[in-house]
């Protein structure tokens, strides 16, 4: 099954339906049942707790039976109206064609009338040039990009001649 993401509103189809399994039996009375982050009270949290520590709240496999039960079932209330399925809503370029994505920035080749882009001499030369200009960057372009810094000294100059070990201590 791998990593699945609960859905607590679309749980029916997307949870039961799919995967055949079901958390519900288990589910402490009294507590509704939607998304522990929706739980406001400190009961019913407790509660829901206790009952995932316990085991009593755990998941089930159903049977190939009672999926199908489940399933017949909640088509029977969407049809009735009583469950409303969440549905996506609809692109608004949908059954249009969509052609190649449109450049967002750089430079666009130049077409002639006839939609034709060049002969093939004036490709490669493009190409080329492009090569070129992407090895270019060497070192010391780059370095000239970068703002200056100062170097200091292997060795300071004391200004006034004094050192710092007298000759007279040694």
């Amino acid at each position: 099954m791998g990593n699945v993401t609960m859905c607590y509103e679309k749980y029916e189809s997307d949870i039961v339906q799919r995967y055949g399994v079901d958390i519900q039996k288990g589910w402490p009375v009294g507590v509704k049942f939607r998304s522990p982050h929706k739980i406001t009270s400190l009961d019913e949290a407790q509660s829901l707790q206790g009952a995932l520590v316990a085991g009593e709240c755990r998941w089930m496999k159903l049977s190939k039976k009672e999926q199908d039960r489940r399933g017949r079932v909640q088509r029977e209330k969407i049809a009735s109206g009583e469950v409303v399925p969440k549905v996506r809503k609809k692109r608004s370029d949908a059954g249009k064609e969509r052609g190649p994505r449109k450049q967002t920035g750089g430079k666009r080749k130049r077409r002639d009338n006839n939609g034709d882009s060049g002969s093939d001499d004036e490709e490669k030369e493009n190409t080329l040039a492009k090569r070129a200009r992407k090895g270019s960057a060497t070192k010391k372009s780059v370095a000239s990009q970068l703002p200056p810094t100062f170097k200091s000294k292997a060795f300071v100059d004391d200004s006034d001649g004094s050192s710092d070990i007298d000759s007279d201590d040694t």
